[in-house]
């Protein structure tokens, strides 16, 4: 469990981090919900499989965990417009997901609807920095170089903190890119905390471990330990299925 300090109120969420091929997922369908399972029937592929299952399996045990005494299959994970998850039960328990994976992992924060946050994990891989930089300006380059992130980490770096903040506003990266154009980069050891030119009410909290990058986006003034979070992360990573 994550718990976030406000002045006027706390805040608790939750995390799953998963880490399986297809077959161990496929051993965890019980999890799903009927609307769920026929979705999953109708894939074809078993890269679309495999992305499919990282997501609602681990959001549906990010989401138990918050909800303890409601049966996982019991709630259905639907889709917005834009793409976005949507947590859906007979009861109304206001409960919001952010989900990400790459490659075998697979990563959901559940919170509760007051408190925003995004979520997005990326792989360091040269052949994508090309591609990246699309969405990158030159300020923020100049901040890269300025901070002596290589271009290869920062990239990716900022990738994950435009899509995890994309999350948060349940727009994908529609929308102008100069709207989430970042302020400043602090580096501390293998943790980045970045700030905004526009949307100052929010953070971006970053850190690598290996050949990833995992991104969170939390309110401005949120004070929060991630420790747990991020040594499970780093385990997960460093881990062979399990």
């Amino acid at each position: 469990m994550i718990k976030f300090l406000r002045k006027k109120k706390n805040y608790v969420a939750s995390f799953s981090i998963v880490k399986n091929n297809l077959p161990e997922l496929i051993s965890e369908l019980d999890l799903l919900h009927i609307s769920e399972k026929y979705l999953f029937s109708k894939f074809d592929f078993d890269k679309r499989k495999h992305s499919y299952l990282l997501g609602r399996i681990s959001a549906k045990k990010a989401i138990n965990k918050l909800i303890p005494d409601e049966k996982a299959n019991s709630f259905f994970i639907d889709s917005g417009i834009f793409s976005f998850p949507i947590v859906k039960s007979d009861k109304n328990y206001n409960i919001h997901i952010s989900i990400t994976h790459c490659d075998d992992i697979g990563i959901t924060i559940a919170f509760p609807e007051e408190h925003p946050i995004g979520i997005d994990l990326e792989r360091i891989k040269q052949s994508r920095i090309e591609a990246m930089k699309i969405c990158i300006t030159q300020f923020e380059l100049n901040l890269l170089n300025e901070y002596s992130i290589s271009e290869k980490i920062g990239c990716t770096l900022i990738w994950t903190i435009k899509e995890a903040l994309s999350k948060v506003l349940k727009t994908g990266l529609s929308l102008d890119l100069k709207t989430l154009e970042i302020k400043e980069i602090q580096k501390t050891n293998s943790i980045y905390i970045s700030t905004f030119k526009n949307l100052i009410q929010y953070k971006a909290i970053s850190f690598q471990s290996g050949d990833y990058i995992c991104t969170l986006i939390i309110p401005q003034h949120s004070e929060v330990d991630l420790f747990s979070f991020w040594s499970t992360f780093e385990t997960t990573i460093n881990s062979q299925f399990f």
